[in-house]
């Protein structure tokens, strides 16, 4: 990985850091909120799609409920 020089203004970095704990309690609420309706959370790893269930269980199939009715 290629480093890069590190900025001489700090509160750059502080924002950032905000910025990143907002979006971290966004998607950690979004997660359980998901899992209250029974929505998978979705992960890729080496480009194939998992979706896990709140059960527990894995698969690479998507589910039904992600597929777009006819309009």
């Amino acid at each position: 990985m290629k480093e890069v020089d590190t900025l001489s203004d700090t509160s750059i970095y502080l924002k950032l850091r905000n910025i990143l704990r907002i979006a971290r309690q966004a998607a950690n609420a979004a997660q359980l909120e998901n899992e209250r309706y029974g929505i998978p959370k979705i992960f890729s790893r080496k480009g194939i799609m998992y979706y896990e269930y709140p059960d527990g269980r894995i698969t690479t199939e998507r589910p039904e409920m992600f597929e777009r009715g006819e309009e």
